[in-house]
């Protein structure tokens, strides 16, 4: 989620597409959807609010690839499809409790999961702010190199909590990390984090996710480990230092 992505409506039309719809409330009226965000390769991102009043974010787990939108429930486009579509949507329960129980400052918290559309959802932080890829493009928003250092030891304890459960992200990027009102980086969009696997497994699932630029290189090719998680991170934050 970018700066832009997380602004409240600008009164442009949105094209018609596959996302819920302005007004949808979701977990018994928990959540109601103010406007859709962006949508990946995995799920849909939403801008909502709760009960309270109170702006969070809501994913849906949506691989529009192997998915349609029938009203508002999400089913699988073809029974060629349906088992691996089911299997994600386990998964992705999975991972929302599993990163739930990642508590550190620096990473975005999961405030509920829930099964709902025949598909899953994470409601989450909602966090004002702009992305890494707008601090690094405007001098406005330059961080000092004190700044740096700083951004740099927060994310390295963050990528550590999140491997010390067991999990990798494998979308860090500039646009996935925020830097908050009081300037701290939050790691978000965990909507590429999967429980480690086998290489086996992972080269063969449809989860396996890579991110042009910032994957390590083995994970573009077949049967590709995790042994270099977090080395594509580390090459990325020397590039931002220099």
């Amino acid at each position: 989620m970018t700066n832009a992505d997380q602004r409240e409506d600008d009164g442009l039309p949105e094209l018609p597409g596959e996302e819920l719809a302005t007004g949808t409330q979701l977990s018994n009226g928990t959540y109601t959807i103010v406007r859709h965000l962006k949508t990946g390769g995995f799920g849909m991102t939403y801008l909502a609010h709760d009960t309270l009043g109170r702006k969070v974010v809501i994913k849906e787990c949506f691989p529009s690839g192997m998915c349609a939108r029938s009203s508002q429930a999400v089913r699988a486009r073809s029974r060629i499809y349906a088992p691996n579509f089911s299997n994600l949507v386990e998964k992705f329960v999975v991972e929302a409790h599993s990163l739930a129980k990642v508590s550190h400052p620096n990473i975005v918290n999961v405030h509920q999961v829930f099964k709902e559309n025949e598909t899953a959802y994470m409601a989450l932080d909602y966090v004002e702010g702009h992305d890494l890829l707008e601090v690094m493009g405007q001098a406005s928003l330059a961080l000092t190199p004190a700044g740096v250092r700083s951004t740099l030891l927060k994310l390295l304890d963050a990528v550590g909590a999140v491997h010390e459960k067991g999990l990798l992200h494998r979308d860090i990027s500039p646009d996935n990390i925020l830097m908050d009102s009081r300037s701290n980086p939050i790691l978000i969009d965990f909507g590429a984090a999967r429980e480690l696997e086998r290489s086996a497994e992972r080269a063969a699932s449809t989860l396996h996710v890579v991110k042009d630029g910032y994957s390590p290189q083995e994970l573009y090719l077949p049967g590709g480990g995790t042994r270099a998680r977090g080395a594509t991170f580390i090459h990325w934050l020397q590039a931002f230092i220099t």
